[in-house]
């Protein structure tokens, strides 16, 4: 009997961080553990890290633009003597950066595929972090992330944006799309949830809800001045946020000047059942990022029954159908809160627009997802 695949995944964020790429990172670990395969994670050392099986660690420091991501250092002679003793059959690196390279270098070492999903669109993060992309523009970044991918064997990207971006890029290595999937059994409904009351929601109220990094380029400020609008009608209405980021004080600000600090609710990030509690307590789910390669909250939202209205984007059009489980608009306040009014005014068609988003998201179970990726490993 043929052995199961040895995979490497390779990644420059990962636990206790909390954001897209660890989630999709250990949503596709955790099921390819479950059908046999063996999965080493080599990532960044955060701090104090219990020591965990098939998880190597290399020393980092904080990158200096972003100090919530690091940036690693793979030289330790101990720790590379038992990387290079691993038997890898496929390395897959979520990272262009150093862990990357080093997944790069294994790769063309050991003469197995080398594999590149797509999570970031770092051009759009060089403009809003770095110097606001003067110094390193985001034509050079496009250009870097060009040659990288022309390095691997194969690259995935999580939705059809990302393709065709990568192929505009100069990228001219076969280009998979694989969304990543959900694990369908975390969102059934919670009998006991008591988000509503922990935050002093009452039953009136409508809630909509966000969930991601309070970063700029999540837009989120476009969500805060649309609630103005509808608040200005109906302050039965709330707005519950959910995450962190160092856009979070400018955030709060805001809410305070539109007169909305009762309206907005922060509360830090969750743990994936507290999300899901948010999620089932809330009435639509509400996105404006342009920045997002895939929108994975969106297909959560939607696995909630939520229906969802989000400034278009071609990151989520097969998660979001306008019309069938919500509505996608222009960046445009009036349009967008009128969306949300429309949804929220007319129960025969929330109730059709709930009920198609649970159907959309069982498309997109990790199951299904996993096994694609397999397909993908057993072709290299």
């Amino acid at each position: 009997m043929r052995r199961k695949l040895k995979i490497g995944f390779f990644t420059d964020t990962y636990r206790p961080q909390i954001n897209g790429v660890v989630a999709s990172i250990d949503s596709f670990r955790l099921e390819l553990e479950k059908k046999g395969y063996q999965v080493y994670v080599f990532c960044p050392k955060l701090g104090v890290n219990k020591k965990e099986q098939n998880i190597m660690r290399f020393r980092s420091f904080k990158f200096v633009f972003q100090p919530e991501y690091h940036i690693s250092i793979p030289f330790s002679r101990h720790i590379l003597k038992e990387f290079w003793a691993k038997d890898l059959d496929i390395v897959h690196a979520h990272t262009p950066f150093s862990l990357g390279l080093l997944g790069y270098y294994y790769a063309y070492i050991k003469k197995v595929p080398f594999v590149y999903t797509y999570h970031t669109l770092y051009p759009e993060y060089i403009k809003a972090y770095i110097l606001k992309g003067k110094v390193i523009t985001p034509n050079m970044v496009e250009k870097a992330a060009a040659v990288f991918s022309n390095r691997c064997d194969l690259n995935i990207a999580p939705s059809e944006k990302i393709k065709k971006l990568l192929k505009s890029y100069g990228v001219n290595k076969p280009v998979k799309v694989l969304p990543t999937g959900i694990k369908l059994s975390e969102f059934k409904k919670i009998s006991k949830n008591n988000f509503r009351q922990k935050y002093k929601i009452e039953k009136k109220d409508k809630v909509l809800i966000f969930v991601g990094r309070l970063g700029k380029e999540k837009n989120i400020d476009f969500l805060i001045k649309s609630l103005a609008l509808i608040a200005n009608r109906d302050r039965a209405i709330k707005l519950v946020i959910i995450g962190d980021g160092p856009h979070k004080k400018a955030l709060q600000d805001l809410a305070r000047k539109l007169q909305l600090s009762k309206q907005v609710i922060f509360t830090g990030y969750f743990k994936k059942t507290e999300v899901i509690q948010a999620y089932q307590a809330a009435d639509i789910f509400v996105f404006a990022s342009k920045t997002d390669t895939q929108g994975m909250v969106i297909l959560e939202a939607a696995a909630c029954g939520l229906p969802i209205v989000a400034v278009k984007d071609t990151a989520f059009t097969n998660i979001l159908k306008d019309g069938i489980n919500g509505y996608t608009t222009g960046e445009n306040k009036i349009n967008f809160s009128k969306k949300i009014q429309e949804i929220l005014s007319d129960a025969k068609k929330y109730s059709k627009m709930s009920q198609q988003a649970k159907e959309i998201a069982k498309e997109y179970s990790i199951n299904k997802q996993t096994e694609k990726l397999i397909e993908i490993y057993k072709s290299l």
